[in-house]
């Protein structure tokens, strides 16, 4: 609970909009004062140019139905990255990639690959749409991991 009492509270609020009907008229002279020249440009709608590696990668994730709720979800989505900055680390998954990703998260090797691998196990499992074109059955993890980073080279 916080500490401060309603009173408290409506006695702050009062002060603030005290100081801010002071400065008001002066805010209302600035603005009136500007030149009839003078337009204000429309907003420029944000958007997106180049997708970033992350976003695509949790893109295809999630495209895979991978439950973003579980730890295996960001340690794939770590190995995706890292994997694509240095393809030989696919040759040493349990010697470096998987160290790698638990001293990041704070865990242990064996947790990271357990994690990894229950969330291609729940893709399997589900069997959805995108997964099932591209899997007839329950890869390692390491296959699924080359498989996403030669699926993201093409979508770069």
């Amino acid at each position: 609970m916080n500490s401060t009492s309603t009173p408290q509270i409506l006695e702050d609020l009062k002060v603030t909009a005290e100081k801010f009907l002071a400065v008001y008229p002066e805010i209302c002279a600035l603005v009136a004062a500007q030149p009839a020249t003078a337009q204000i440009s429309e907003p420029i709608p944000y958007q997106i140019t180049e997708k970033s590696e992350e976003h695509l990668i949790s893109q295809l994730l999630q495209k895979l139905g991978t439950p973003l709720h579980i730890k295996g979800y960001r340690y794939l989505s770590t190995a995706i990255q890292m994997v694509s900055q240095d393809y030989l680390l696919l040759f040493a998954v349990t010697k470096e990639l998987y160290p790698s990703i638990a001293k990041i998260y704070d865990t242990t090797p064996s947790r990271v690959e357990r994690a990894m691998r229950h969330a291609v196990r729940v893709m399997d499992r589900n069997g959805g749409g995108y997964y099932s074109l591209n899997f007839t059955s329950q890869p390692t993890n390491s296959e699924f991991l080359a498989w996403c980073v030669e699926t993201l080279k093409f979508q770069k």
